[in-house]
């Protein structure tokens, strides 16, 4: 007789809690902190808080120290009238580490805030051991185009990938950056949320050191005792594949803040061809035609007017003699040969001719005197100041409002926004 063998039940084997890539230590005494990644090597090392107020004092988690309060590290400044509570959270996807403030004024007077500087520290000698030389990182910067063209960026390589080959480099990226090693992989730093601050990421090379700074532009916003700012939440991730990395994030961004995605609208615009000068409704028609007889080789249903129809910046229904039938009988033509009118405009500033300036100046952006802001554009025709018009006014408002409705019952339906 065969004997049988007794078959053993599976082990079941618990899986180890997870541990997560990144940790943090706080420097209480120093008012610092420091990221760490795996088998603790900082990320991050010993980086601050600051704060600018209005009149240029920088107040830092550094003169402080950090304690720790409910949920989150907490920094007394200025003598205990002001307090910065900042909060470390891990990220899971992308992993990495969430990093966000809260400023409280605790005085008895109103507290106006210039700049929350989220993150201020530097990489050194252990970063340039671990990631390679510094002459061999990169910056992937986002915006270079905007900074370069408002000479906001002090590097004026036109390029998004800056390499740290100088001796001494200063750029920045705004809303998110990459910083690309030597050898594989990267530091992806992102703002994940864009709702109450205007963000960047400043870069400064010295020799061997590369100081970073993450930025919330709180604009002078007024804080009123017992009120309180919050910053918009920062994304530290260190990932082997940096562009993977990227997206990763980019992806969460998207979630973060609701965003829609829609397919891409396809077409041809008049500024690459024709420029502001040289366009005319004529020629708008002729393409409109050339492209409508060309459907299935070119699918192009967008046929986008540029700059050079209208009269003035900020008289966005006049055209000018180029123009004599005007915007809606324009868009009639094309929406009858079955393309889509797109139509570019800026309609948040304001030539000191137009008829928007001179019937309305109360509802330009004002100097501390209360007179409408002007600035100079150097490139445009005529030479004049240019005005901003004040989002926040309401009948500048409902100006916007009936500018988009009428160019909508005008019958475009794709707008592209300037400035």
């Amino acid at each position: 007789m065969k004997k049988r063998t007794a078959r053993r039940k599976p082990t079941r084997r618990l899986a180890s809690p997870p541990r997560p890539d990144y940790g943090w230590v706080i420097h209480e005494r120093q008012g610092m902190v420091s990221i760490l990644g795996r088998k603790r090597f900082p990320i991050l090392e010993k980086f601050w808080v600051e704060i600018e107020l209005e009149n240029g004092d920088v107040l830092t988690t550094c003169q402080a120290g950090l304690v720790m309060g409910s949920g989150f590290w907490l920094s007394e400044l200025a003598r205990g009238r002001i307090a910065v509570e900042l909060t470390l959270q891990h990220s899971p996807n992308p992993s990495g580490v969430l990093i966000a403030a809260t400023i409280r004024n605790r005085g008895e007077s109103p507290l106006v805030l210039r700049q929350v500087r989220l993150v201020r520290t530097a990489f050194g000698q252990p970063h340039v051991i671990e990631w390679g030389p510094l002459e061999g990182w990169k910056i992937l910067r986002m915006g270079y185009t905007f900074g370069g063209a408002h000479r906001e960026d002090q590097d004026p390589r036109n390029s998004a990938l800056i390499a740290l080959t100088g001796e001494r480099v200063q750029t920045r990226s705004w809303g998110q950056a990459v910083v690309k090693f030597a050898g594989t992989g990267g530091l992806v730093l992102g703002f994940l949320t864009a709702r109450r601050q205007m963000t960047w990421i400043d870069f400064r090379k010295d020799r061997g050191e590369l100081e970073l700074a993450a930025v919330c532009e709180t604009e002078g916003v007024v804080i009123e005792p017992g009120g309180a700012l919050e910053t918009e939440t920062l994304y530290i991730g260190l990932h082997g594949d940096a562009l993977k990395g990227l997206t990763q994030y980019a992806v969460r961004f998207g979630r973060q803040m609701n965003v829609k995605l829609k397919p891409v609208p396809a077409g041809w615009c008049s500024w690459y061809f024709y420029r502001k000068q040289n366009v005319t409704e004529d020629i708008q028609l002729e393409h409109a035609r050339f492209l409508a007889g060309r459907r299935e080789s070119l699918p192009l249903p967008v046929v986008q007017l540029d700059d050079g129809y209208q009269t003035a910046y900020g008289d966005w229904l006049e055209t000018n003699e180029r123009f004599p039938h005007g915007l809606e009988w324009l868009a009639g033509q094309i929406a009858a040969l079955e393309c889509r009118p797109g139509l570019w405009l800026a309609p948040f500033v304001a030539q000191a001719s137009s008829k928007l300036f001179k019937e309305h100046p109360a509802w330009m952006v004002k100097d501390g005197a209360g007179n409408p802001l002007a600035w100079e554009v150097d490139w445009a025709e005529p030479h004049e100041p240019w005005y901003a018009l004040d989002g926040s006014h309401p009948e500048v408002q409902q100006w916007l409002t009936q500018l988009f409705a009428t160019l909508r019952q005008f019958r475009y339906r794709y707008f592209k926004l300037d400035f």
